[in-house]
């Protein structure tokens, strides 16, 4: 017959479904050469492993640590020394990876530099504008490359008629330097005796080339806030 029990207890470790409580101690971590006492927690929909971390001998070491694993996702931290700090953190939660180093300061204190990650964040997209033609340009070409926050543009522009502000085009969204109103860059003409320089004004590229004849080209890389531009091309 089957018989139902309301606890049990085993070397220690209590099961009271739907709890599991297993603690450990000086239990080697595989490939560190350090051993580690603490507890292993299973309660309803979470799974939490803490403890202390020590050396070869079972010393404790003072640093705490605390993963748990949930619906959620998996949430991670190590202490310093002083057993409060964090020293390290991760989390993974839907999609998105958070990576978390102290800095300075301790306690309540401390201050640190928080990432996170998506898979976009390891895309690099791509576009290849052009060519564009007007009374100021005789042909203009502009090919964009995102990784990240990073930018990489490259202009190739013939240019004539006047030598004033031209319009090459707006600025593809997705691609827009963080720091529009400061930006400049000034490309080679390939007749080596001219520059053309690259401003930003009202959302677009304007050039002011010294030669109103001459061929133009150069490569630009800057930081961008805007969104992902998630419908271009990518790799």
């Amino acid at each position: 017959s089957i018989k139902k029990l309301q606890s049990i207890e085993i070397d220690s470790a209590t099961i009271n479904s739907p709890d599991i409580n297993v603690p450990f101690t000086h239990v080697s971590i595989e490939g560190s050469g350090i051993k580690t006492s603490g507890n292993l927690t299973l309660n309803g929909s979470s799974y939490v492993i803490t403890g202390t971390v020590e050396d070869s001998n079972g010393k404790d070491y003072g640093q705490r640590y605390r993963t748990s694993l949930n619906p959620d996702g998996l949430y991670s931290y190590i202490t310093e020394p002083d057993g409060v700090t964090k020293m390290h953190s991760n989390r993974v939660s839907m999609g998105t990876l958070e990576l978390s180093d102290h800095t300075t300061g301790s306690g309540n204190n401390a201050k640190y530099i928080t990432s996170s990650f998506t898979a976009l964040d390891a895309v690099t997209f791509y576009a290849n504008e052009g060519p564009y033609s007007n009374p100021d340009v005789a042909e203009g070409t502009i090919d964009y490359t995102r990784t990240g926050n990073l930018v990489t543009v490259t202009f190739s522009v013939h240019a004539q008629g006047s030598t004033g502000y031209k319009l090459l085009a707006n600025i593809r969204p997705g691609y827009s330097p963080y720091y529009k109103d400061r930006f400049g860059y000034s490309m080679r003409g390939t007749s080596y005796h001219s520059n053309c320089d690259v401003y930003i004004q009202a959302g677009g590229w304007y050039l002011i080339p010294m030669d109103s004849r001459d061929w133009y080209r150069g490569t630009v890389s800057y930081i961008t806030r805007d969104n992902y531009p998630t419908g271009d091309a990518h790799f």
